[in-house]
């Protein structure tokens, strides 16, 4: 009997014995709709992989890790039948998801960084390469600075050759190749790995969403803010000023939640409103200039956003000193924006000032310390070549097929599986 046949009997004595719909019935859709899928028939795998999601939703709740990894599940299956616009949006949800569960639990990073090279394969399949390389390169930094066990090495590998890839792509200019093959057992930010503190404008105490913000209830620290704010006049109108704790807030709070492209037009006229009361070259103004510069960056304006940042942090540097603690997180805010711009040569350069001076400045700033050096060593990792193809790897033959995450619920145990 083959695979295919072994999973639909396997799902038919579920449903006999337990009825339509049973979560019990999980790991047969899910097997057998990788199967089908894996074989050439993605149209008919899709079936029954959507089925699986919507049972693991109702039972286990449509905001689960096992619901979302059967969301990229779905996602795969997307790639499989030529629609990569389709699968990008399911694998940007399920990561967006993984990445808040890591908040609370750190081993779901490892989710959020299959998810996130589920993303960047569905970008190339678009014929958008480039910037699957940024989410690539993002992944294998990310890989490795988490604790080395076998997973994470399994993920690095496989991040490490779809970064070829894209390279490779980008190189020649051409779109991904058709065909590729999903590899069960293979392995946004994001810069999420990269130490840079948000910087601190004064007026939290002046939050009223504070606490729920800090607690991760995002959801609700924005719908607070937005209330307060809807309560104060329009721009331009006498009162307005008061607007100004309400921007940092939701400025923040979208930014922890990784919303940027949402909270820049609120730090925006946050650094308007600053710089009209307090001055354009105010420490308080200029931490929101360092802020907003931030999420340009973050929101793919990062040659705009970098110029800002470079401004901000010298003009922070000469008012408050070059060894001061928000010069250097300034400063660190270049340096990733340098990443993001694909200019590791000046990032090692800056993390280096910077970890130079943190260490200056005595055990007081261990934490400053141990960002400083995190920085500096993921920023020289690829400026050594991590994560970039050497020219000997690339062949006459073109790229090889792309390594795609696993079939998430597929790996785990049967108690993760329902």
């Amino acid at each position: 009997m083959g695979a295919e046949a072994e999973a639909r009997a396997a799902l038919k004595e579920v449903v006999s014995g337990h009825g339509s719909g049973c979560v019990e019935a999980l790991p047969c859709l899910d097997s057998l709709g990788m199967i089908l899928t894996r074989n050439g028939r993605p149209e008919e795998g899709m079936g029954f992989l959507r089925e699986a999601y919507e049972i693991c939703g109702r039972h286990r709740g449509y905001d689960s890790g096992v619901t979302y990894t059967r969301l990229s599940n779905i996602g795969i299956c997307e790639l499989y039948q030529g629609l990569p616009r389709e699968a990008l949006a399911r694998f940007r949800e399920a990561r967006k998801a993984w990445e808040g569960m890591a908040r609370l639990e750190p081993d779901c990073l490892l989710n959020a960084l299959d998810a996130q090279n589920m993303e960047a394969l569905a970008l190339a399949e678009d014929g958008r390469a480039n910037e699957a390389c940024v989410l690539l390169e993002d992944a294998v930094s990310s890989l490795v600075m988490v604790a080395p066990h076998a997973k994470s090495e399994e993920y690095l590998e496989m991040a490490r050759e779809n970064l070829r890839i894209a390279l490779e792509l980008v190189r020649r200019g051409g779109t991904a190749p058709a065909g590729w093959v999903a590899v069960p057992g293979g392995g946004e930010p994001d810069m999420g790995s990269y130490h840079c503190s948000w910087q601190n404008p004064g007026t939290g105490h002046d939050d009223p969403a504070r606490e729920m913000c800090d607690a991760g209830d995002f959801a609700g620290a924005e719908a607070k803010a937005l209330e307060a704010l809807a309560l104060l006049p329009g721009q331009g109108a006498p009162g307005r000023d008061r607007v100004l704790p309400l921007l940092d807030s939701l400025g923040r709070t979208l930014v922890k939640a990784g919303r940027n492209a949402d909270a820049f037009p609120y730090l925006e006229e946050a650094v308007f409103v600053s710089t009209r009361l307090l001055g354009h070259d105010h420490k308080l103004t200029l931490a929101r200039r360092v802020n907003m510069g931030m999420a340009m960056v973050m929101s793919g304006r990062s040659d705009v956003g970098l110029s800002l940042l470079e401004e901000a942090a010298e003009a922070i540097g000469e008012r408050l000193g070059r060894e001061d603690s928000r010069t250097l997180a300034a400063r660190t805010a270049v340096g990733i924006a340098l990443v993001k711009c694909r200019r590791h040569d000046r990032a090692v350069e800056v993390f280096r000032d910077i970890l130079a001076v943190a260490e200056r400045l005595g055990s007081d700033d261990g934490a400053m310390v141990g960002a400083a050096r995190a920085n500096l060593r993921r920023a020289e990792e690829f400026l050594g070549g991590l994560g970039y193809p050497r020219a000997a790897s690339r062949t006459a033959a073109g790229p090889p097929a792309w390594r795609a995450g696993r079939w998430g619920p597929l790996s785990g145990n049967a108690a993760q599986v329902i």
